[in-house]
């Protein structure tokens, strides 16, 4: 199981408002800290728990939850699966976010990521919390290419509603994120909640241009 324990410690710092230097300081150095966030290195155990420590969270170290990362990311899909194709407001949203402090979740990096690709999906909901959108933009380069998909339109999702500005540009990129589309492997349901994002937003702007004339 890859460990997840740079990612968490940047998000956890930046949730926090908290710069490296505050959060490194006696126990190593910014360089130093800076590799860990970007999983460049795996610190010592001691290291680990000081950081932990600062930043108030509690994480098992090395604890072999392996066996159990398949099983969470099955109830983690399910659930956005479930919300997506019923379109209903059922607590999904506080069901996903029970999963936040999960000690498995916190240590795999591919449950961690899972994780907060879904409650950016949720945060691009009716009464969601687009916050969400913006922690996965502080980890985005560690994504995979499906995770890296799901963020980006997303991300044109939320640059298209709250930064107006730039709509054409946001069309634009989302128009190549939809040929990124062909090299997926997602699932049928998650394709299907891909492309009506993606129609919506190309109606949108197809309104706009009518209203302009």
């Amino acid at each position: 199981m890859e460990h997840n324990y740079g990612n968490v410690i940047k998000v956890e710092r930046m949730r926090k408002n908290m710069k490296q230097s505050v959060l490194a300081r006696g126990i190593c150095s910014i360089s130093y800290l800076s590799k860990i966030e970007n999983n460049q290195t795996t610190p010592s155990e001691t290291v680990l728990e000081l950081i932990f420590e600062r930043l108030e969270i509690d994480i098992p170290l090395y604890y072999d939850f392996s066996e159990k990362v398949h099983e969470i990311k099955f109830e983690i899909r399910e659930i956005l699966k479930e919300a997506i194709l019923s379109r209903k407001d059922e607590n999904y949203i506080q069901r996903i976010e029970g999963y936040k402090t999960n000690p498995v979740v916190l240590q795999s990096k591919e449950l961690y990521m899972t994780l907060m690709v879904t409650l950016a999906r949720f945060g691009m909901m009716p009464k969601g919390n687009t916050n969400y959108l913006i922690e996965v933009g502080w980890i985005a380069d560690q994504l995979d290419f499906d995770n890296r998909l799901r963020y980006d339109i997303l991300h044109c999702l939320y640059m298209f509603q709250y930064q107006t500005a730039d709509r054409e540009t946001t069309i634009d990129l989302l128009e190549q994120v939809g040929q990124r589309l062909k090299n997926t492997n997602m699932p049928d349901w998650e394709l299907a909640d891909m492309h009506y994002i993606i129609d919506l937003l190309i109606i949108c702007k197809l309104l706009k241009m009518y209203e302009l004339h």
